[in-house]
């Protein structure tokens, strides 16, 4: 394919990288015309976070789940 070892690799890989979306870390995602959802970029500091949960999605991001108990003023910590 070519002598240089290195682009002989990018143009390999070339066709593999077309298909790739990428995603800011956080976006509001539109399930109903009414209902918005937050997903996210699974970060460890969110995962550690009290009341906190991320539901995994199979992209690899991730929903955030507050607990009932807990206000959106009070994730923001």
């Amino acid at each position: 394919m070519d002598d240089d070892l290195s682009r002989a690799v990018v143009q390999l890989s070339q066709p593999l990288l077309r298909d790739v979306v990428t995603r800011p870390p956080a976006e509001a995602v539109e399930i109903t015309v009414t209902v918005r959802v937050i997903v996210i970029k699974r970060l460890p500091t969110l995962i550690r976070m009290p009341g906190v949960s991320l539901v995994p999605l199979p992209d690899g991001r991730a929903l955030i789940s507050l607990d009932e108990t807990m206000s959106v003023h009070e994730s923001r910590g």
